[in-house]
C-alpha cells in the first residue's frame, strides 16, 4: 500500500469539513502539517488528489474515487478497533439503532427486556437521525441497524425481513371515511392528504394504489414528521396513508381509525438493515436475529 492510515483519515476529514484548515483542526494538526501530509500522499500516488481553485481545493476525478473509499475504510477500521477493545476488556457492546421514516419506538421497551434475556452484554442506543438518510448513516457508521419499511437494498448493506405490516388510510374517528370497510383510490380525490415524503417511492401507496387508478388527491401536503401528521389527522385536519404498526399506540387509544386500502389491503414489509461488513457473530447481527425471532413470536 502506498498510503498510510493517516492519509486516509486526512482524505475523509477534508471531505467531511470542506477545507484544509477545518480538517487540520479536526485532526489536531497545524494547517502547514496537513498541507505537507497531502503533498506526501500525492507524491506517493504520482498524481494530484486536489486542484486549487481560488483559495479552495477541488477534488480531481481520481481524488473523488479515493475519498469515497476513505469514507468506508476509516469507519470500518474504527469499528474493528472498538470491537477489539470491547472484547478484550469484556465491556458491554453497544448497538446503535433507528427506525426509518417513522421514528416509532413503542415496541422498544418490551424488546429490550427480551434482548437482555438473550444477550445481557448488549446495550442499545437510539439514533433518531436515522429516520432520514438511512443508507448514508449506515455506511458512515452513525447507526448500526435500522428498521426500514418497504423495499430497501443497496451496495454495502444487508437486508433482513422482520415482519409483515399494512399501509392503511388513517383518519379521525369522526371523519366520513372512518366507517368504511375499505376504500378505493377514488375516495381520496377530494381529500386533503398529508404525507411525510416529497418523493413517490416504489412499493408505497402512490406506486401501488393511486397511480394504477390514475388518482391524484385534490390537496397533498408534505409534513416531514409523522408525529405531526398523527396530531393533525386526529384533529380532522386531513387524512394520511401510514404504516399500521408504526401508529399502533394512537389506534389503540382511539385517537385514529385505520381503513384498509382496497378490499385486499396493501401489505408492507419491514426489514432490519445493517452493514454488509458486519462479522457473522457481531453484536449487530445478534440483535437482528433476536429482532426476527421477537417479531415472529409477538405477531402469532
Amino acid at each position: 500500500m502506498k498510503l498510510d492510515i493517516k492519509h486516509w483519515q486526512m482524505l475523509k476529514a477534508m471531505d467531511d469539513f470542506g477545507s484544509l484548515s477545518r480538517a487540520a483542526t479536526q485532526l489536531n494538526l497545524s494547517q502547514s502539517a496537513l498541507s505537507h501530509r497531502l503533498a506526501e500522499a500525492e507524491r506517493r500516488l504520482g498524481g494530484p488528489i486536489f486542484q486549487r481553485q481560488g483559495r479552495g481545493l477541488i477534488l480531481t476525478p481520481a481524488g473523488t474515487s479515493l475519498t469515497q473509499v476513505a469514507h468506508h475504510i476509516v469507519p470500518a477500521l474504527m469499528r474493528a478497533e472498538d470491537s477489539f477493545v470491547q472484547t478484550a476488556s469484556e465491556v458491554e457492546h453497544l448497538v446503535k439503532i433507528g427506525v426509518a421514516a417513522y421514528n416509532s419506538y413503542h415496541w422498544l421497551a418490551e424488546f429490550l427486556q427480551h434482548l437482555r434475556l438473550k444477550y445481557s452484554h448488549i446495550q442499545i442506543e437510539v439514533v433518531a437521525s436515522a429516520s432520514a438518510h438511512t443508507r448514508q448513516n449506515l455506511l458512515q457508521a452513525k447507526v448500526d441497524l435500522v428498521l426500514v419499511p418497504g423495499p430497501f437494498t443497496g451496495p454495502g448493506l444487508d437486508t433482513h425481513h422482520l415482519f409483515k405490516d399494512q399501509l392503511v388510510l388513517v383518519t379521525a374517528p369522526t371523519h366520513c371515511l372512518a366507517k368504511q370497510t375499505w376504500i378505493e383510490a377514488q375516495d381520496l380525490l377530494d381529500e386533503e392528504v398529508l404525507t411525510y415524503g416529497r418523493d413517490a417511492y416504489p412499493g408505497f401507496e402512490y406506486d401501488r394504489f393511486m397511480r394504477p387508478a390514475g388518482v391524484t388527491p385534490r390537496v397533498v401536503k408534505v409534513i416531514e414528521m409523522v408525529g405531526a401528521i398523527v396530531e393533525l389527522v386526529s384533529a380532522d385536519q386531513g387524512v394520511s396513508i401510514l404504516s399500521r404498526w408504526a401508529i399502533e399506540p394512537s389506534l389503540n387509544a382511539g385517537r385514529l381509525v385505520a381503513v384498509p386500502l382496497s378490499e385486499k389491503g396493501l401489505d408492507l414489509s419491514w426489514s432490519g438493515v445493517c452493514r454488509q461488513d458486519e462479522l457473522a457473530h457481531s453484536p449487530t447481527r445478534d440483535v437482528v436475529k433476536v429482532l426476527q425471532q421477537w417479531f415472529y413470536e409477538t405477531s402469532i
